[in-house]
């Protein structure tokens, strides 16, 4: 990516009209606001599932909010989180303060040649941030964090992923993103070294969008998903999950499909 192209990516995630807490976290089935909080369940869901017991260390690359730091808060030992963005690192300084999480350290810096403060970690989270890297950006940055896993440790790769072929997107406001394939997104692990051990859809799309932007319902869609979180989230799942089986599990934007998965790979018996 040439300077001209960092410049615009940098002020895009830096714009203030962005609300920090939510940018870069766009609700995929529905486009609508009631699908942040059912997401941010969701998705917690399926990562628990590959997540090392309690505690654990995590180095999140693209941090964003905090968003993730926050919600496994009491589950780590230590974490460290990046970004590029002032806005979003502020606010997840001031939310981690908020909450006492003394073990939580945030820092404003480019995940491409970032440092962590320790040496080794649990897990190394890549939180929906490769997608904005061109492919020897994306290679370099698999590579030079490698030596910050622990034995037996896990690498997550978060990315919204094209089903067919990839897609470039460059528009005005700066937004730049490479949609890969999923295969693309293995093979590049794997040309490191690195095993695949799973992946799948990070939760499952909300569906109907007709039906959730009537103000009652998603009133009381966001009043559950705040005040009984399992349950509701679990009503809304079982819908989407019905609505999927006489359609698919994808996300379609005119002649584009696009899917949003987690990848899970661990140190294979090539890494040096």
């Amino acid at each position: 990516m040439d300077d001209s192209k960092k410049a615009q990516v940098h002020a895009y995630w830096n714009n203030e009209q962005h609300d920090p807490a939510t940018i870069g976290t766009s609700s995929i089935g529905t486009g609508l606001p009631v699908e942040f909080l059912y997401r941010t369940i969701g998705e917690l869901e399926t990562l628990r599932r590959y997540l090392p017991r309690a505690p654990f260390s995590m180095l999140e690359l693209g941090c964003g909010a905090g968003r993730w730091a926050m919600a496994l808060g009491r589950s780590l030992s230590y974490y460290e989180g990046v970004d590029m963005s002032g806005q979003q690192i502020a606010f997840a300084q001031e939310t981690a303060a908020k909450q006492k999480l003394s073990n939580i350290h945030f820092t404003l810096g480019d995940i491409r040649n970032y440092t962590p403060q320790r040496q080794q970690f649990d897990v190394i989270y890549f939180a929906g941030v490769t997608q904005y890297l061109d492919d020897a950006d994306f290679e370099a940055i698999i590579r030079r964090n490698l030596p910050y896993l622990v034995p037996g440790g896990i690498i997550v790769e978060r990315a919204t992923t094209l089903v067919g072929e990839r897609r470039y997107v460059r528009d005005e406001s700066g937004y730049w993103c490479v949609y890969r394939l999923n295969s693309e997104i293995i093979a590049a692990f794997e040309a490191q070294g690195l095993r695949h051990v799973a992946d799948e859809q990070s939760y499952t799309f909300l569906r109907r969008p007709e039906l959730w932007r009537s103000p009652e319902l998603s009133f009381f869609a966001s009043w559950g998903l705040k005040n009984m979180p399992t349950a509701m989230h679990a009503v809304m799942k079982a819908f989407s999950a019905g609505v999927n089986m006489h359609n698919d599990a994808f996300c379609h934007e005119g002649d584009k499909v696009y899917d949003h998965r987690f990848f899970i790979f661990s140190i294979g018996d090539n890494v040096t």
